[in-house]
């Protein structure tokens, strides 16, 4: 009985060493080069804010709506700064409408909207300027 505890754990002992041949069979040499994921639509939009961008601080709104659910194809962004160190122009808003092409997201069209202070013009978003 002693003989045969003693070749049990021998063996058991052993099993991983004769395994890691099979495990390793699993393994990849190297990884596989995957392609990054795309810039999200938020940060394309911010990025064409340009460089004046937030060069005086200002409240700000940054919003993204994406449709089709996990696999999205289309996004809106809307960037919105208010409290404007300005007279005449109350708040901005950018809007941006993007779709996914060829693993990217691409611009297809930005709005330019402004809120007017009262008695400076439109105090709804408008692309009219304020006077």
């Amino acid at each position: 009985m002693k003989f045969m505890r003693f070749l049990t754990l021998s063996l058991f002992n052993k099993v991983p060493y004769l395994l890691l041949p099979f495990f390793l069979m699993g393994c990849d040499e190297s990884p596989k080069a995957s392609s990054p994921a795309p810039l999200a639509p938020y940060r394309i939009a911010l990025s064409e804010m340009g460089k004046d961008f937030q060069q005086e601080v200002s409240n700000m709104l940054i919003q993204q709506v994406v449709s089709g659910g996990e696999n999205p194809t289309t996004a809106t962004v809307t960037i919105e700064q208010s409290d404007l160190p300005d007279d005449a122009v109350q708040a901005e808003r950018s809007i941006f409408k993007l779709a996914l092409r060829d693993g990217k997201w691409v611009i297809d069209s930005r709005i330019n909207q402004q809120r007017c202070y009262p008695e400076r013009g439109h105090q709804s978003f408008s692309t009219a300027p304020c006077h």
